[in-house]
């Protein structure tokens, strides 16, 4: 039972609350009653935490056996919380390792690239979105908003322990390694000639979206193999960055699942 503030486990979280505490200590907090279920055998948990006023059964249906295990008063849960109504229940893991080989493992591999995506809830949305469309990975450059975020996480609703994510990448390197491979990088772009619709996803392929604000870096879309750009019939500009890559992700689905019209 930890009732003070002054508490090293209390403090430990605290900081996980922010990047830098995340990057120093190598650790994450999953919290909501759905998110920690979702945690996968081969994810390191370090130890779970519970608000006070939780009942004893809500936190018999949490796997704890083999765990340390923290009961948090309710005003200190309260502060480590990331959630406006929590469900009282969070746990503190390692940070996830994963190896650039897996992307290519399935056939043909697709991908998603992700270049500077600011907003949480648009990273989470991707990640999700590619897991659902069976993507082999996912790829995210330096100025990506941090994986580990509460907001990512919750918005991802479990996906990143479903499907690999490199994280930190360097966008040159990234596209020099999947042309090396034989994969077609294709960006979406305000300036392509051509829509998703007539490309063919068949192929082992890499989307590739952008900034929200500013789209793709233009030496970025410049070295990718095809842009292409998203019917807009009404007057909206642009499209915001999950749904379009959300689209192009279901583009893939749709041609290599054979879902043709009737």
């Amino acid at each position: 039972m930890i009732e003070s503030r002054s508490n090293s486990i209390f403090k430990e979280v605290v900081k996980l609350k922010e990047k830098r505490g995340r990057d120093k200590s190598g650790l994450f907090f999953a919290e909501g009653e759905r998110l920690v279920k979702s945690i996968p055998k081969n994810v390191n948990i370090k130890y779970y935490i519970f608000r006070k006023s939780v009942s004893e059964e809500f936190i018999k249906g949490f796997d704890v056996e083999g765990h340390t295990v923290y009961v948090f008063a309710d005003r200190l849960f309260k502060e480590i919380s990331d959630t406006v109504s929590s469900q009282g229940v969070l746990c503190v893991c390692e940070k996830l390792s994963t190896d650039v080989e897996k992307l290519f493992l399935n056939s043909p591999a697709f991908i998603v690239v992700c270049e500077d995506i600011q907003d949480p809830g648009n990273l989470g949305t991707i990640i999700r979105t590619a897991d659902a469309g069976g993507a082999s990975g996912v790829i995210l450059t330096k100025g990506c908003v941090d994986i580990y975020s509460p907001k990512v996480l919750r918005s991802a609703m479990g996906s990143v322990f479903n499907v690999p994510v490199i994280v930190g990448a360097d966008i040159d390197e990234v596209t020099e390694l999947l042309k090396n491979r034989g994969i077609l990088t294709v960006s979406a772009h305000l300036k392509g000639k051509i829509t998703p619709y007539e490309v063919d996803f068949k192929t082992p392929a890499a989307i590739y979206v952008g900034n929200e604000a500013n789209g793709l870096k233009e030496t970025t879309a410049k070295n990718t193999d095809v842009l292409v750009k998203l019917p807009i019939l009404g007057g909206a500009e642009s499209l915001n960055a999950s749904v379009a890559c959300g689209i192009l992700i279901y583009e893939v689905v749709r041609q290599r699942c054979g879902y043709e019209k009737a």
